[in-house]
């Protein structure tokens, strides 16, 4: 049981790294441009899309989950912003503190308490993704007739599903070992 205890934490320790590592490289980096006249001169092509990006306040460049978040506070998006936090860096978190917490703490823990933790984590479990498909609805959007805007995906977001992953392992690792304890009894 040991044994299953060692992989559950390297599960976790793996993906608390991974979204450390998430959290400071790129998550996408994105372009826009837009559909212009040939006979427009090429000066005046670069200056009205510049006037367009400042204008609608689109976002180029490198983008950074913590950049994406703290620009939604600053625009006072607070629902979003907070709905972007609770569901990328909060709920993961949590997650991956209480698979810690039942593979150190595992003999410490009563059958109450260990069911609970277990019902919060599947719970939790649905809602893990959320902030991917929020990422996806952004690109799906911003794929509009007359504008190229470009988003390709960074480091920071394949470490970011990689952290997913790792904890989905750990969160599986858990109820298949309490799952054993339960026929074991």
């Amino acid at each position: 049981m040991q044994a299953k205890n060692q992989h559950m934490i390297i599960a976790s320790s793996l993906a608390v790294l991974t979204l450390i590592i998430s959290l400071s490289l790129p998550f996408f980096y994105s372009d826009f441009a837009l559909d212009m006249p040939i006979w427009l001169p090429q000066l005046m092509t670069g200056k009205i899309q510049k006037w367009a990006i400042e204008k609608g306040q689109i976002a180029t460049g490198t983008q950074y989950l913590l950049g994406i978040i703290r620009e939604l506070f600053e625009s006072r998006e607070f629902f979003l912003g907070w709905t972007i936090v609770i569901f990328s860096l909060g709920l993961p978190v949590i997650k991956v503190i209480l698979v810690l917490f039942i593979a150190l703490a595992k003999q410490q823990i009563n059958e109450s308490a260990r069911k609970h933790i277990l019902g919060f984590l599947h719970a939790i479990g649905r809602w893990a993704m959320t902030d991917v498909f929020i990422v996806a609805l952004c690109i799906v959007i911003f794929k509009a007739e007359g504008f190229h805007f470009r988003i390709t995906a960074g480091a920071g977001l394949y470490f970011y599903a990689a952290s997913g992953c790792c904890s989905a392992i750990a969160v599986h690792m858990v109820n298949s070992a309490m799952q054993r304890e339960t026929v074991g009894d």
